[in-house]
Parts: structure tokens; C-alpha cells; sequence
């Protein structure tokens, strides 16, 4: 099973409320493992829904590869998500990157930030989320496969 196939079986991928239908839509800059993303669309124009597009959009801001950072960078970028002088348009950048670092480490900065979450990046952080537990579970079973 290809792993295009996989993700999508993981259909609570995004959860957002509200939703009714699916679309798959290609996005990354490329360097990404997992090319699609399954999106439930809300109403059109609806908070989700704008939310889901611009985050979306935020993908350009990716190195080229956001696994390789350091873990002391990554370390740095979730204390300033945790900040709460850091502005919004920095934060939306930072759950981007540690969405897409797919370690633990990642995933604990998001999960610290879900509670004390500003409210304009509700569902930013759910994306945030689900796409760390996704590159995390995919790292997982990659060194599963180098030692067996």
C-alpha cells in the first residue's frame, strides 16, 4: 500500500468541526513524504474553512527539509510559540515547521501551546497537531522497518 493510500485511511487527519464532505488536495513544497491531505470542507467562508486554506498557503514558509532541523531549533521555536509576546503571523509560521518535524519534541510544544492556545489559531494548532502525530507515527515505522 502506497503511503498516499495509508494517510488517507486516517481520515480523522484534520478535525475540523462541522464538516460534511471530503477532497484531497496535493500540497508541500515537494520535500514532504505524504503529498495529499484529506480535507473535510465546512461551509464555504466558514472559520474552518478559512483557517484550513490559509494554513494551507503557510506551507511555503517550510525549510526544505523540516526533519532535519536541529532539535535544539526546534526546542527555541516552541518556547517562542509558548511566548506570549510572540506575534501571531510568527506563531502560525513556527506550528508549521514543528508540525512538520514530526518528533516528540514537536508534538509536546503543540500540545503545551493546545492550552494555553490564542484563540484566532484554534484550529491551526488541531492541523498543527494531527500532521506532527502523522510525520511522528511515519518516522516511527521507518526505524521499525531499519531494524527489522
Amino acid at each position: 500500500m502506497s503511503k498516499t493510500n495509508d494517510f488517507m485511511k486516517k481520515s480523522n487527519y484534520l478535525r475540523l468541526p462541522n464538516q460534511s464532505f471530503w477532497q484531497q488536495e496535493e500540497i508541500g513544497n515537494g520535500e514532504c513524504p505524504i503529498k495529499f491531505v484529506v480535507k473535510k470542507i465546512g461551509e464555504k467562508g466558514s472559520p474552518e474553512d478559512k483557517a484550513y486554506d490559509e494554513y494551507i498557503k503557510a506551507h511555503r514558509f517550510l525549510p526544505k527539509n523540516p526533519m532535519a532541523i536541529l532539535e535544539q531549533e526546534i526546542k527555541e521555536e516552541g518556547e517562542k510559540l509558548l511566548c506570549s509576546r510572540t506575534n501571531i503571523k510568527d506563531k502560525k509560521k513556527i506550528l508549521i515547521i514543528l508540525a512538520h518535524h514530526g518528533s516528540e519534541i514537536a508534538l509536546d510544544y503543540l500540545e503545551k501551546y493546545e492550552e494555553q492556545i490564542d484563540p484566532e489559531l484554534e484550529y491551526w494548532v488541531e492541523m498543527a497537531i494531527d500532521e506532527c502525530e502523522l510525520f511522528l507515527e511515519d518516522r516511527q515505522e521507518q526505524k521499525k522497518s531499519i531494524w527489522n
